[in-house]
């Protein structure tokens, strides 16, 4: 388990933040901060030392709070907005099951606010979100070498794209049956679909396939009625936040 240093203030009266660091003791003398670990002696809030660096170790900033307007409501969080002198990496996860990151280069600069759309992250399949559709199950099936073709007599779901990921659905998997995934798709006619290579097959009748598209590149934001945001920031000078926003609209299913 990690080891927490929690500091207290007599002004507040109360605890407001904690650190990575673990001191062997610490003292304040002269409106200074000391603190001993192993034979050395630090002294703290210097300038001599880049910031976040404690007995000679790097450290991350870190803060965690929880974006809960309406906690009832499902919601789609579409954006993050950060108020203050630089960009942050972003780490959220959703009462849904749903997760996102946005790493610092992917916020912009916007009249002193800091703001990004919240994407999915790469590869958190949720079989349940926008970006997945089903074509149903195909008139045949045939494999040669690497590479599986299912082909669909009266057409398919014209949302398929090259790229997307397929799966078919297996029911007799116990408990409730589960998704199986084949490969990506490489080529296209109207009546067929090329996977090369493949990594499963589906029978042809009665397990039904569908496409999972990138879920970075088609996230529209988190569905949920809460979501929990870790922000982190790596920089060796001072950095400042005065407050976070997200942009909500209410899901309608």
């Amino acid at each position: 388990m990690a080891v927490t240093t929690i500091s207290y203030s007599p002004g507040i009266k109360g605890f407001p933040s904690r650190y990575s660091f673990e001191p062997d003791m610490m003292i304040s003398m002269n409106n200074r901060f000391y603190s001993f670990s192993g034979d050395g002696l630090y002294q703290h809030h210097s300038d001599n030392v880049d910031r976040l660096e404690f007995y000679g170790a790097q450290y991350d900033a870190e803060i965690t709070f929880v974006f809960n307007d309406s906690p009832l409501e499902r919601k789609v969080f579409k954006t993050i907005g950060l108020e203050g002198n630089d960009a942050w990496t972003a780490t959220m996860t959703a009462d849904s099951g749903q997760t996102g990151t946005i790493t610092d280069t992917f916020f912009e600069e916007k009249e002193t606010e800091y703001f990004a759309f919240i994407r999915f992250n790469t590869g958190s399949t949720n079989f349940r979100t926008r970006n997945v559709g089903g074509i149903g199950e195909p008139d045949a099936v045939n494999t040669a070498g690497t590479e599986l073709t299912l082909t669909y007599n009266d057409g398919y779901n014209n949302l398929l794209n090259i790229g997307d990921e397929l799966y078919y659905f297996d029911p007799l998997v116990p408990p409730s049956g589960d998704e199986i995934l084949i490969g990506t798709v490489t080529a296209k006619t109207d009546t067929t679909i090329v996977v090369d290579p493949f990594s499963s097959v589906p029978a042809a009748f009665g397990e039904p396939v569908f496409y999972v598209k990138n879920s970075q590149a088609e996230s529209y934001g988190l569905l949920s009625s809460f979501i929990e945001v870790r922000l982190t920031n790596n920089s060796t000078t001072q950095v400042e936040l005065f407050a976070a926003q997200s942009e909500v609209m209410k899901s309608f299913p």
